[in-house]
């Protein structure tokens, strides 16, 4: 039986054979640790093995087992491995049971003054680290994540992509297909430069899961004229070079990390100002969350114009 105690503690109080047998009580700061704590037991019989039993295992250890069992299949394994190998040496490795709060947010705090990293950036150092301890049945510290504030999205108008795809066409047509990739599906650069013939068929065009972001297919109509440039010229050669150059003999100004990044927010944008359903726009673009695609929805032709209909008519009353 688990039970909270008034100063906010988890209490565990078990009987493993009934009435008449030894009687267990030991509390725990969380819920988790308590039930963990229960099911052991109950599997072990013996609280002398649970109280002499010390955790020596470190952070290395742990980030080592999530890689093997884990980070290795992923497609992003390889980076999230590296960051958390230098966050463990800059923590001097230390044991899992000793992580805590202040020493997580001291390194947050030093990272952020001396390595002048963005608060995204941060956030997902935390997370990782939360994720080794998980997966190594730990319960890692709480610790509340930074705001992030949101840069605005840019999108090229009509006439920016005409003249873009102009440019672009007269020096690598490769570079022009795989930008009317983007453009016309939302895909990502990585994700149309991939592409190859028998991907495009039926007027379907197929990104096969060991390119997407998110280790899944997606499967997004394109136009009869698109999939034969696709199955006359792919596979494609490396153009992102093309098109950066392109981009800036056209002169158009774009955010930080945006270069390519922005066709697909250009595809997103315009998909909602021409009435397309942002449920739908969520799976075109693989988002996780619907939040991440609400990002386009103040473009819709139809946003808020409830705030108009449904504001106080004062101005329709008589004096």
């Amino acid at each position: 039986m688990i039970s909270r105690q008034e100063n906010g503690k988890w209490l565990v109080d078990i009987r493993n054979n009934g009435r008449g047998s030894k009687r267990v009580r030991k509390n725990f700061e969380t819920k988790r640790e308590a039930s963990e704590f229960e099911c052991w037991y109950k599997a072990q019989q013996s609280i002398d093995i649970w109280e002499k039993q010390k955790d020596t295992r470190r952070l290395s250890f742990a980030i080592q087992r999530t890689w093997i069992e884990v980070g290795k299949f992923q497609s992003s394994g390889k980076d999230k491995n590296s960051r958390l190998l230098k966050i463990c040496m800059a923590l001097n490795d230390p044991l899992l049971k000793d992580i805590n709060a202040e020493m997580l947010m001291r390194y947050r705090s030093k990272r952020i003054s001396e390595d002048d990293i963005e608060a995204e950036t941060a956030n997902k150092e935390m997370i990782f680290v939360a994720s080794v301890m998980r997966h190594a049945g730990v319960t890692p510290p709480i610790i509340k994540k930074l705001k992030v504030i949101q840069e605005e999205l840019r999108y090229l108008e009509n006439d920016e992509i005409k003249k873009l795809l102009d440019y672009i066409k007269d020096r690598s047509f490769c570079c022009y297909i795989v930008s009317r990739i983007c453009l016309e599906t939302g895909a990502r650069w990585g994700e149309s430069s991939s592409v190859l013939p028998h991907h495009a068929k039926n007027e379907i065009l197929q990104l096969p899961s060991k390119h997407t972001k998110n280790n899944k297919p997606r499967y997004i109509p394109i136009s009869n004229e698109l999939q034969e440039l696709i199955v006359k010229n792919a596979p494609f050669p490396d153009t992102l070079s093309t098109f950066r150059r392109s981009v800036e003999a056209c002169k158009i100004e774009l955010p930080d990390g945006q270069m390519t990044h922005v066709l697909r927010h250009s595809f997103a944008s315009h998909f909602v100002m021409n009435g397309g359903n942002i449920v739908a726009l969520q799976k075109v673009l693989d988002h996780c969350s619907l939040n991440v695609t609400m990002r386009y929805a103040h473009l819709s032709p139809g946003h808020l114009k409830e705030v108009l209909r449904f504001k106080p008519s004062w101005e329709l009353m008589v004096a």
